[in-house]
This record gives C-alpha cells, structure tokens and sequence, in this order.
C-alpha cells in the first residue's frame, strides 16, 4: 500500500505541473480512496476541479481542508476563488498555488547598485549560483542578488538531490528595504513546511563560513 501511495503521489504532482486535471482529479481520488486524510491530495485535487470551472467540487474539496487544518492559508485562498467562481482570475493572477510546495515566495538581498531592477519584467527568470548558504542570482553575466539564510541551504541540499530549482522576478520589496520579491518553483515539493525547518533562534555561525567555499555549483 505504502508503494501505491508514494507511486500515485508522485504521479498527481507530475500531472499537476503539467496540467492534465482530468487525469489529476482521477488520480488524486484514487490517493484520497487509499489515504482519505491526505491533505496535498485533497488540495491538487480541489485546484484541479477549480481549474476545469467544476467549482461545486473545488468549493467542497476545500471546505474539506479547512474543515481538517482550519488555517490552510492555500484552501482559504482556494475556497473563495471556488464560491466566486473565479477561476479565470485565478489563472490570470497566479492566486491558485501551482502546486502545494513546489513554489515559494522569498526576498532576495540585493547586491548590485546597478539600475537593472528598473529594466526588469515581472516573470524574469535568473541564473542562479547556488552554494551552501547562499543562492546568488545572476543577469546577464552579473551577480545581482542573493538568496541567504535556511532557505538558501534548503536549495543547496535539494539540488544537490537533483532537484531542478529556478527564480523569478516579481518586483521590489515594499516591506524591507534594498531587497526584492522573487518566486522559487521545484520540479517536486520540496518546500513543504515542517515544524522542524522552522528555526528562530538559529545562533550566529551555526553554518561554518568556509562551507560558502566548498562543494558549490553553478545552475546555469
């Protein structure tokens, strides 16, 4: 049984990305037959009934999250979406996450006094230098941003595994101050939140500053 589910879920993530939710809504169906308190299976599922304008279901689907994990920010979202009957916005907007923990929105430092910022498009997507505890992101030849802290070992780890992660540009920062919003996308979840990824209180130097010079690669 164990195998069937790591197999269909594996399966419901590739037919997500690429969008085949007919496919998906049978193949999450069948996950949540197997597994019914699959809470990823209950929101592919709802988002894949969203996108194919079945908002009765998508509506249902995610009254079920919340109903199991009341502060699911993405079935809050999703449910409007559904009761509002607005998919189209959703796909205009990218409200509807892509899918659950294969995307992530983070702020980029910004480490280049150059005026490109000003010339870039929402959806530009970055080299990207990726090292143990930053990701340096990269525009025509130039390092331009970095990604630090746990997120930047998380994409260092992940990739290291093969993972393929990118970077897009979604605009300046309005809340903190020389820094940039930009979206990160994995071809897998690899951004699920757990409670032991969550560290506060990380002490200065916990990740040995040499590491920035070892075993890095560049993904470009």
């Amino acid at each position: 049984m164990q195998q069937s589910l790591s197999a269909l879920e594996k399966k419901a993530i590739k037919l997500a990305l690429c969008e085949n939710w007919a496919e998906a809504i049978a193949t999450n169906k069948e996950l949540l037959d197997l597994d019914p308190t699959n809470l990823q299976a209950k929101i592919r599922l709802g988002r894949a009934y969203l996108l194919s304008k079945d908002f009765r279901n998508a509506s249902k689907m995610f009254k079920a999250v919340l109903e199991q994990d009341p502060i699911n920010q993405i079935a809050k979202k999703n449910y409007e979406l559904a009761k509002s009957k607005s998919a189209k916005v959703a796909i205009n907007s990218g409200a509807v996450i892509k899918e659950p923990g294969t995307s992530e929105e983070v702020k980029a430092e910004v480490i280049s006094k150059s005026k490109i910022w000003e010339r870039l498009a929402k959806g530009q997507t970055f080299s990207m230098r990726i090292l143990k505890t930053k990701t340096l992101l990269i525009h025509s030849s130039k390092e331009i941003a970095q990604i630090g802290g746990p997120m930047a070992l998380k994409i260092y780890l992940h990739t290291k595994e093969g993972a393929k992660v990118s970077a897009q540009y979604i605009g300046q920062s309005n809340e903190t101050k020389n820094c940039v919003d930009i979206l990160l996308k994995a071809d897998r979840p690899i951004f699920k939140q757990e409670k032991q990824d969550v560290r506060p209180y990380m002490k200065k130097g916990s990740i040995e500053e040499h590491e920035i010079e070892v075993d890095s690669f560049d993904d470009e």
